[in-house]
């Protein structure tokens, strides 16, 4: 027998994620519930709903019309830089919130004097600073990726069950824990609060927890440290 043979995970204490991480932790928990003991999903829901599949084709679409994406076959030519970068700045926006977004940059111009309806060089603080962003990321990012991401988003449905979105929920038997914020816009409240709904209706446990802050989706990430006790009681649980 070989060392990487001995070595095979059989059973998983918990499977945690956040964002697309959450749903791939919905998934395992559907699909292998002899698997794992717990999960926790973190920012995400059961399945990818209209408004969601709509606001991802929004985030790929500058990528699609970028003339340097050639349909994806780009890879010995020009990249789709641009497309990319006004598709990263989309997302970022959406991966925070109205009350971060105006409380930081309210309606300031991007610079001193320079009167947005003067001039279209002109600009808001807040669309320069989120162009800056987006592009900033294109050096670590690549389109192709961009696109599967979205898509795999859009088609994600727990356990992929054929006739039902809730099936795949239904299956989970083992403890749950829904790390969540209202004030996430790609992954509302109200989603991960059905969600939940959905998997205890046959007797499964789960547990909410509501993070608090200002940054909407990245809330999940910046702000996960308030969850950090409720985290640690759920894990020690026998």
């Amino acid at each position: 027998m070989s060392l990487w043979s001995r070595s095979v995970i059989e059973k998983w204490h918990a499977v945690m994620g956040a964002a697309m991480g959450g749903l791939q932790s919905y998934e395992w928990a559907a699909r292998y519930p002899d698997k794992l003991e717990r999960v926790i999903p973190v920012i995400s829901s059961g399945w990818a709903d209209a408004n969601l599949i709509a606001w991802l084709d929004v985030w790929a679409s500058p990528i699609k019309l970028d003339p340097n994406w050639n349909g994806g076959d780009y890879y010995t030519g020009q990249a789709p830089k641009a497309g990319l970068a006004q598709a990263l700045k989309t997302l970022t926006l959406q991966a925070n919130s109205a009350e971060w977004t105006d409380g930081t940059f309210g309606r300031d111009w991007a610079i001193e004097g320079a009167d947005p309806g003067q001039s279209w060089a002109n600009d808001y603080k807040v669309v320069t600073k989120l162009n800056e962003a987006g592009a900033a990321r294109v050096a670590q990012s690549d389109a192709n990726h961009f696109l599967y991401l979205a898509r795999a988003n859009q088609l994600f449905v727990a356990g992929q069950p054929k006739d039902s979105l809730y099936k795949g929920l239904l299956d989970i038997d083992v403890p749950v824990m829904l790390i969540y914020t209202d004030e996430d816009l790609i992954f509302p409240g109200n989603a991960v609060r059905e969600t939940g709904t959905i998997i205890k209706t046959d007797g499964t446990p789960v547990e909410f927890v509501e993070l608090e802050g200002t940054r909407g989706h990245m809330d999940g990430l910046l702000s996960i440290a308030q969850a950090g006790e409720r985290i640690r009681a759920f894990l020690e649980v026998k």
